[in-house]
Order: C-alpha cells, then sequence, then structure tokens
C-alpha cells in the first residue's frame, strides 16, 4: 500500500483539500512557514513529501495548479529535497544572493498584485526581519493565519497515512526488540542506545532521539557517557522518531534484568492499566479533560497519591511530533482517524511515573495501537 503511487494520490488528496479551503475563503496563496526542524517541518512533508534538512523552507500552494513550489536559501538542501518531493518546483536562493523571502516576495507579486488575501501556516515562525519586509511589501494584503484550521484538516489520518504510522510502529518495535537482544549488565547505556538508533536510521527514520530513564522518573533523556547498565536497573527506554514517510511515533517500554520490586510492579501494572482505561474514552467526541482525568483517576482509585502532571497526557501526532496545540486544551475533542501519541503525565508522590508512550488511532470503540507490541514490560536475559 505504502507505493510511490499511492503516496502521489494522497498527496494529490491533500492539495485537493487546500484548494477546497482557499476557494471558500477566497485565498490566492497559501504559505507554509518550515522551520525549526526536526519538530516543526511536518507542512513540507504533509504536502510534498520531502524532508527539510536544515534552515528554513517557505512553501506556496496556488489554488489553481497542483504543483507545489518551495523556496529555501541552500542549493546543496535544495538538491535533497528535489530527490523526495512530488510535484514540487524548488528554488534555491543562494547563488541570487537573496534570501528565501525576498524571493517569495517576487512570487506573492505576481500571484496576488499585492491586493486580496491570503493565508499562511505557522506565520508566528517568521523571523522579525522576515515579518517586517513581508509586510511592508504588501500593505494591501490582507493575511490571515490558517495554521489551527490546517492543523484540524491534517490531523484525520487517510486509510495511507494511518498504514505510514503503522510502518513507523512496526520498525520501531524491531528497535525495540533489538534492544532487548543488545542490553546486558555492564554495557554502557549511551553505547547500546547508538547502536539501537543506527539500526532506525538505516530502516529510513531519519530524525529521532533514543532516551532513557533510569531512576523511575518519568523524564527520559540521553545517558551519561559514563554510565553502565546494572543488574538491578529498571530500565525505561523510549524511542520518538519519523519513520521513512515522515510520521512521527513516540514508543516507551520497560525492562528489567531481575524481578521488579513489588512497589515498581505495582506502579508499572496501574500505569498499563491506565492506558487501557484512557484508550476506551479516546473516541469520537472525547475530550482531552476526559482523558486526563481517567488517568488521574485510575491511579487515586489504586491507592497512589497524585501530586499533578509531568507533561500532558497526549497530542496529536504526524507529520509533526505535535500537531496542533500544546498543551491541548481541556475541551480538545478527539475526531475519527486521529493519530494521538498517548502517555499519560500522572505524577505521584516522591515524583515517581513511568512516561510508557503509544501512538493509537481513534475510533469509535476505542482507541487502538498502532505498533505490534502488546506488553508495556519486558524481562531481560542478565548474561
Amino acid at each position: 500500500m505504502l507505493t510511490r503511487d499511492a503516496l502521489k494520490a494522497d498527496l494529490d488528496r491533500r492539495i485537493a483539500r487546500a484548494h477546497a479551503v482557499m476557494k471558500a475563503k477566497d485565498l490566492k496563496l497559501l504559505i507554509a512557514v518550515c522551520a525549526g526542524a526536526p519538530h516543526h517541518n511536518g507542512w513540507i512533508r504533509y504536502f510534498t513529501s520531502a524532508e527539510m534538512w536544515g534552515g528554513r523552507v517557505l512553501l506556496l500552494i496556488r489554488p489553481d495548479s497542483m504543483t507545489r513550489h518551495i523556496v529555501m536559501r541552500s542549493t546543496y538542501d535544495a538538491e535533497w529535497v528535489r530527490q523526495q518531493a512530488l510535484d514540487t518546483t524548488v528554488d534555491s536562493t543562494l547563488i541570487e544572493q537573496v534570501s528565501p523571502m525576498e524571493r517569495t516576495i517576487q512570487l506573492v507579486a505576481e500571484a496576488t498584485g499585492g491586493t486580496g488575501r491570503i493565508g499562511m501556516l505557522r506565520m508566528h515562525a517568521l523571523t522579525p526581519v522576515e515579518y517586517h519586509a513581508f509586510t511592508k511589501a504588501f500593505p494591501d494584503l490582507e493575511v490571515q493565519d490558517l495554521t489551527n484550521e490546517f492543523n484540524q484538516i491534517r490531523q484525520i489520518k487517510s486509510a495511507f497515512e494511518i498504514e505510514a504510522v503503522k510502518e513507523t510502529g512496526r520498525i520501531l518495535a524491531r528497535g525495540m526488540d533489538m534492544f532487548a537482544r543488545i542490553a546486558r549488565p555492564g554495557r554502557l547505556a549511551l553505547e547500546i542506545a547508538g547502536e539501537v538508533d543506527g539500526y532506525l536510521k538505516g530502516q529510513g527514520c531519519f530524525w529521532g532521539r533514543v532516551k532513557y530513564s533510569l531512576d523511575q522518573r518519568p523524564f527520559t533523556t540521553f545517558a551519561h557517557p559514563d554510565r553502565r547498565l546494572s543488574r538491578d536497573d529498571v530500565i525505561l527506554f523510549q524511542f520518538v522518531h519519523s519513520g521513512p514517510l515522515g510520521y512521527w511515533y513516540e514508543l516507551a517500554r520497560v525492562h528489567s534484568f531481575v524481578d521488579l520490586p513489588a512497589d515498581t510492579k505495582r506502579r508499572l501494572e496501574t500505569m498499563e492499566l491506565t492506558i487501557r482505561e484512557v484508550a476506551k474514552v479516546a473516541v469520537p467526541g472525547g475530550t482531552y479533560r476526559a482523558l486526563s482525568e481517567t488517568a488521574d483517576r485510575v491511579f487515586r482509585d489504586a491507592g497512589f497519591a497524585v501530586v499533578g502532571k509531568h507533561t500532558f497526557d497526549c497530542h496529536a501526532i504526524g507529520t509533526d511530533e505535535t500537531e496542533g496545540p500544546s498543551p491541548p486544551p481541556a475541551d480538545w475533542q478527539f475526531k475519527e482517524n486521529m493519530v494521538l501519541g498517548v502517555h499519560p503525565a500522572t505524577l505521584l508522590e516522591g515524583g515517581y511515573g513511568f512516561l510508557l508512550c503509544e501512538n493509537f488511532l481513534v475510533q469509535s470503540g476505542g482507541a487502538v495501537a498502532l505498533s505490534p507490541m502488546t506488553s508495556f514490560y519486558r524481562r531481560l536475559e542478565a548474561s
């Protein structure tokens, strides 16, 4: 299903949807500001299937053309983008010695004549210099920030996109299996993470990071260069990676070389129950508030003292790691075929919490996990 023809068809669907919005709003142009790789370059992936390798990219879509237009500075980065982008013109401005914004201003003038209305995605990512240059060039042009509206569109995944997310999940699950095979007491944690990350990169997961929590707190980081795994460690191993087609996935599981201590086992079992329970309320029409309160309730019902949240409990995920407001508002509603990065964020007394992560597809009968991993815990060989 993840063929080039299927990808092109899905990209064309997205452009057609953008055209419909532009027609309804009488827009002469749509501009996406792509900056802040790796986490904020998702619009270039969403509309062209190209990856932004560095710098800043401005993506232009006209209401009367299926051809996208990318403006960027580096000639080298532009060659990378040309290898991936479908039906896209790619301009590099380095040789001309002008900025991407200067070239974009020329294109906007050609498309609009300096009047009418255009839309922007991630308008807030314009630098002060870019914003000043643009508004000075077009005092009579109305600019609408449509980031939120288009986020709501891309949050609903097509069958092609759901399969692309599943493929990322399958790759990360194999990476988790690799970790289980090579993790041993005495080995450097950072070295193990590097080997697994190298495998993921070889599978097409260009952007991403491998992290640990080794103290039963919910904060995952790179391991200290001198930190070696020990026999008594409780290891939370986490991936946050984008797959070959640019769809992000968050996956984390707990491991140990010996039986878990009773209190640790109880916290982990309650977290597993929490994930199952929040999946039940991640249905069309369900709200972020209901999901968040469900997570805390499960822990309180199990007798734990809940002291707060260490992050937010879930978010929309796709070609950006977060496709929408961060953190989500309490009344944010889930919709059919939305993909959520779920990581219940209940913080327990003593600072304890397992940041278990999984991507879920919102369905009417309850959200469904998109990786093939069924258990959140694995006992490892100690020798």
